[in-house]
C-alpha cells in the first residue's frame, strides 16, 4: 500500500516544481531521518513523499534537478546513500518488502584481517536496524560454524550490543594477545547477529573468518607511497620473498575517493580486500598497474616482521592517492578551499581515512610532500601543516576508538626523496625562490627543528631518502626526473629501523649522524668551520663526498663550503673567500632538490650506513639569521 500511495503522490506533482536548491542526482534514504538537517537543501514534494513512507520499506527518492523527475527506487540492505553531501553515510535499514535488514560489519573489516592486539582493545563496528539488539561473538577453534556449539574445542566470547538510533553499532573486544602465525588453528571467527531467540540459538547474520590479532599499521600519502612493488629494483626477488611472509602480514587498500563530509565507512568495497600477503596481492602479474599494494609500506613491514618473527602478525592498510597535497588529507579544513592545482582540502581524509578511525592501530606511516613543494608559500607552511595533521589524525583515532592511547600513536614518515636523476650543484644564493623546492619540504617536515621527535612533533620518527636517486627512473622518462626512484628497499630498511625503535623499543640506530655543534677555527691562517656530530650507532663518520655544505653571513645568501678534513666525529669546512673572512651566521647541509645520487652524499655513519639528514642551522650568537633555521 505504501508503494502505491507514494507513486500516486509522485505522479500528482507537476514536473519541474522542485525548488532550485535540490541537488541533482541526490539519493535520499527511504526512512528520511533528520531531513531538517539538510542545511537548506529542501526537496519539495519529494520530502512529503519521503515522509509518507518513512515507516515503510527500504526505498529512496532520487531527485534529478535537470529533468525535475522524482522517482522511487529500491536500495539494497546496508547501502550507503548520498556518498557526497548532507546525507553522506545514511544507510538503508529495510528491504523493499518491509523486513528488517540483518546486521553487518563495516566494509573496512573483513575476513583474513588483523585486529589490534593487547594492550589496546580492538574495536569492531557496523550497521543494523535502528535500536536492534545484537550479539557480537569472537570464537576460535576447529569448528568454523559459530552458530553451533557441538564442538568442545570452540572457545567463544559473546558481547551484547545495541545499535543506536542511526542503526550503527560498535563494541570493544577484550584485549587479546597476538595470534602467533606458528600456532595451528589459532585464527578467530567473528560474527554479529540479532540477539538470541527463546531457544538461545541464532545463526550468524554476518561472519568474518581467519581473523588474527597483531599490530595494525596505516600507510598513507601520495604517489611514492602508492608506487607498487612491480616498479622497484629487483622486483622479482621481492615477489618471491613475499610468499614466506604470507602467514605474518595481511593487506588491505582503500579505494581512491573524496567526500565533503567525513564518512563512517568506505563508500564501496575495499580496492584490495583484506587478504594474506602474496605476490599476486603485491601486483606480481600486473607490472604497469598502480592499483596494488604500496611498495614502501610492504618493504617497511617486511623488514619489521623479519625482526619480530611470526609471533606478531602485521595488518597493513593502505590509503594513498598520487599527486595530492597535505591539505587534502587534513581533517577539519574547509572542503571548498582549493590550492593552485585545484585540490580540495580535507576531502581525501573524509573519504579514505575517516572510515578507518574506528580501528585500533599501532602505527602510522606517511610518505607525502612533493605536491607541497611549489613556492615558499607552500613548503614553509608545511612546517605547521604537517604537525597539525599528525595531531588531528591522532585525535580522530581517539574519538573513533574511544581509547586515549591513540593520542600518542607513533607516526613515522619519509623525508621526501630526490626530484632529479642528477645531483644539483651547490646553490649560489637563496634557493627558496625555486619553482619547486624539495629540500625545503624535507626541512619543513621536521617543523624546522632538525631532529624528530621534537616539541612540535612528539612521537614521530623519520627516514631520510634525499640520497636515493640512481641516475635513472623506473617509472618516468629521464627528463621528468627521479621522483619515483627504484630503490624503495632502502626506504623500507630505514623506515623499519624507526618502527623498531619507536614502536617496539628495539636497541637499534634509526637515524644517521646528527650535527651537535659548529665553531670557527683557523688553520694556516685560513678560516674554517669545525662541525661536530653525534652518531647514535656509536661508529665513526664515513665520508662519501666533499660537497653538500653551504655557509652564509646573513641567513639569506649561501655559498658552497667544501669539506677539507674529517675525523671520527667531525668534519672541517673551508670558509669560502666569497664570505670575506667574516663570521659565519648560518649553515646548511644537502638542502637541494637532489643533493646526490646512489647514496653518495657527504656524511654517513660507518656503523649503521645511515645518512646525516638535511640541516638549516643558525650558529651560536646568530639566532634567527635564517628565519627557518634551527638555532644551535
Amino acid at each position: 500500500m505504501f508503494l502505491a500511495a507514494l507513486l500516486a503522490a509522485l505522479s500528482s506533482a507537476a514536473p519541474g516544481s522542485w525548488p532550485a536548491t535540490g541537488v541533482a542526482g541526490k539519493i535520499f534514504d527511504g526512512q528520511c531521518p533528520d531531513l531538517q538537517n539538510l542545511s537548506g537543501q529542501t526537496v519539495g514534494s519529494c520530502e512529503a513523499a519521503c515522509d509518507a513512507h518513512a515507516s515503510g520499506g527500504c526505498s529512496a527518492i532520487n531527485i534529478d534537478e535537470a529533468s525535475g523527475a522524482c522517482a522511487l527506487r529500491a536500495c539494497p540492505c546496508g547501502a550507503e546513500l548520498a556518498p557526497a553531501g548532507a546525507l553522506a553515510g545514511f544507510t538503508a535499514f529495510r528491504r523493499a518488502d518491509g523486513a528488517a535488514c540483518p546486521p553487518s560489519f563495516a566494509r573496512v573489516l573483513g575476513s583474513s584481517m588483523v585486529l589490534q592486539r593487547a594492550p589496546l582493545r580492538a574495536r569492531v563496528f557496523g550497521r543494523a536496524a535502528p535500536r536492534a539488539l545484537l550479539t557480537v561473538e569472537l570464537a576460535t577453534g576447529s569448528d568454523p560454524t559459530l552458530g553451533s556449539r557441538t564442538s568442545s574445542s570452540v572457545r567463544a566470547i559473546a558481547i551484547a550490543v545495541q545499535a543506536d538510533d542511526a542503526g550503527e553499532w560498535a563494541c570493544l573486544l577484550p584485549a587479546t594477545p597476538a595470534t602467533s602465525a606458528t600456532s595451528a588453528g589459532a585464527s578467530y571467527n567473528l560474527s554479529v547477529a540479532l540477539a538470541a531467540a527463546a531457544d538461545g540459538h541464532v545463526a550468524p547474520a554476518a561472519l568474518l573468518t581467519d581473523v588474527v590479532f597483531g599490530d595494525v599499521f596505516v600507510c598513507g600519502g601520495q604517489s611514492n607511497m602508492q608506487e607498487p612493488l612491480s616498479v622497484v629494483n629487483n622486483a622479482s626477488a621481492e615477489f618471491a620473498a613475499a610468499a614466506a611472509l604470507g602467514a605474518s602480514i595481511r593487506l588491505a587498500v582503500v579505494g581512491s575517493a573524496s567526500s565533503a563530509a567525513p564518512l563512517r565507512d568506505v563508500g564501496g568495497a575495499l580496492a584490495l580486500p583484506w587478504q594474506r600477503a602474496s605476490a599476486a596481492a603485491l601486483g606480481a602479474n600486473n607490472a604497469h598497474s598502480w592499483s596494488f599494494f604500496s611498495a614502501t609500506c610492504w618493504l617497511t613491514a617486511a623488514a619489521v616482521s623479519r625482526a619480530l618473527g611470526p609471533a606478531v602478525p602485521l595488518g597493513l592498510v593502505g590509503s594513498y592517492v598520487g599527486g595530492t597535497p597535505i591539505e587534502s588529507w587534513t581533517p577539519g579544513l574547509n572542503p571548498n578551499a582549493k590550492d593552485a592545482q585545484g585540490h580540495k582540502s580535507a576531502v581525501l581524509f573524509n573519504a579514505m581515512v575517516a572510515p578507518l578511525t574506528g580501528l585500533a592501530v599501532r602505527c602510522f606511516l606517511w610518505y607525502q610532500g612533493e605536491n607541497n613543494s611549489f613556492k615558499p608559500s607552500r613548503w614553509v607552511k608545511y612546517a605547521t601543516d604537517f604537525p597539525r595533521m599528525i595531531a588531528l589524525w591522532r585525535q580522530a583515532w581517539v574519538n573513533g576508538t574511544g581509547q586515549a592511547a591513540h593520542a600518542s600513536t607513533p607516526f613515522g614518515f619519509v623525508q621526501i626523496g630526490p626530484r632529479d636523476c642528477a645531483p644539483d650543484a651547490d646553490h649560489q644564493g637563496n634557493v627558496s625562490s625555486s619553482s619547486t623546492f624539495y629540500g625545503g619540504v624535507r626541512w619543513a617536515q621536521t617543523a624546522f627543528r632538525y631532529a624528530v621527535p621534537n616539541a612540535a612533533m612528539p612521537g614521530t620518527f623519520m627516514a631520510v631518502a634525499a640520497d636515493l636517486a640512481e641516475g635513472y627512473s623506473p617509472v618516468l622518462p629521464l627528463a621528468a626526473g627521479c621522483v619515483h626512484f627504484g630503490d624503495k628497499q632502502a626506504v623500507g630498511r630505514r623506515l623499519a629501523l624507526g618502527v623498531r625503535k619507536a614502536v617496539y623499543g628495539h636497541a637499534v640506530a634509526a637515524v644517521g649522524p646528527m650535527v651537535v655543534a659548529a665553531r670557527a677555527i683557523m688553520a694556516g691562517g685560513a678560516p674554517q668551520l669545525l662541525v661536530s656530530f653525534h652518531d647514535e650507532a656509536g661508529g665513526p663518520l664515513e665520508l662519501r663526498n666533499a660537497s653538500g655544505f653551504e655557509l652564509s653571513l646573513d641567513g639569506e645568501r649561501y655559498v658552497g663550503a667544501p669539506i677539507v678534513a674529517h675525523a671520527a666525529a667531525s668534519v672541517t669546512l673551508a670558509v669560502p673567500a666569497a664570505l670575506g673572512g667574516n663570521a659565519v651566521a648560518s649553515l646548511r647541509y644537502i638542502l637541494h632538490d637532489t643533493p646526490c645520487i646512489n647514496q653518495t652524499c657527504a656524511v654517513y655513519s660507518a656503523a649503521s650506513g645511515l645518512p646525516s639528514p638535511p640541516l638549516v642551522a643558525n650558529l651560536p650568537g646568530h639566532a634567527g639569521a635564517d628565519p627557518v633555521g634551527w638555532d644551535m
